[in-house]
């Protein structure tokens, strides 16, 4: 159920923190390996595998594997922001939804919806779309008036936006094909692979420039912008071997 979600959604909001320490350990399964080359075996039998989610936790670095849910929540004071996500068939709103009279909810609009989230006292959200024929995505700002709720559209990009994070007081975006930086309205793109296309990412953390850390599937990413150095960490504790070969 719906409410059974975004239940879920509000306890592991409420339970997160972080912070930065100076050594990051990355765990013991996850052990540094090549980058498949494109189209390569060993590529889609990551494509078909195990995706990881990276974050901060209690200041380390902290790996699960990722579960994806259809739903992303902001907490207000007096209600909360819900929005969804159809997938790659499309569809997808962003909805207010009041702690008193919750049926009485309001559509913001109707997009297929990445992220909610506050920065610098400010609400955004991050819409965002991907199949095997379009890519688009975009950040906005929502602004609320008492009952009244109006966007404007500050970023558009070309392809799908997948995970964001506050760094610096900045936002980090990673789409499907490039990870980038938004300050001020404007994006900067600070790394652009096309590894990242067959890899999903889902996640960022970052403890500073050398260590920006991107959850994908079949293990994690690790970004190095100060030395312009790219590193794969493949779970080693996961059989790729039988696992069947797919057409992305």
């Amino acid at each position: 159920m719906i409410e059974n979600k975004i239940l879920a959604m509000i306890s592991n909001l409420l339970g997160l923190t972080s912070s930065k320490q100076e050594s990051i350990l990355i765990p013991k399964e996850f052990v540094e390996s090549e980058i498949p080359e494109i189209d390569s075996d060993e590529l889609y039998l990551l494509n078909n595998s195990t995706e990881y989610k990276v974050q901060i936790f209690d200041g380390k670095l902290k790996v699960e594997e990722y579960k994806r849910d259809e739903i992303c929540i902001l907490l207000l004071p007096n209600g909360y922001l819900a929005g969804s996500d159809g997938g790659e068939f499309g569809g997808g709103k962003l909805i207010y939804i009041p702690n008193e009279n919750p049926e009485n909810f309001t559509i913001i609009k109707d997009a297929a919806m990445r992220y909610i989230f506050k920065f610098k006292d400010k609400i955004y959200f991050i819409e965002g779309f991907w199949n095997m024929l379009s890519h688009y995505g975009d950040l906005y700002e929502l602004e609320i008036e008492g009952d009244k709720f109006t966007y404007k559209e500050l970023v558009s990009f070309h392809d799908t936006p997948l995970a964001y994070t506050i760094y610096h007081d900045k936002i980090l975006i990673v789409t499907n094909e490039t990870l980038y930086i938004i300050t001020d309205s404007k994006k900067e793109p600070i790394f652009k692979d096309n590894f990242l296309d067959y890899f999903y990412s889902n996640s960022i953390a970052a403890f500073d420039d050398e260590n920006i850390f991107i959850g994908v599937r079949g293990g994690i990413v690790k970004l190095d912008l100060i030395n312009e150095t790219v590193k794969f960490y493949k779970n080693i504790n996961k059989d790729f071997k039988n696992t069947s070969k797919l057409k992305l």
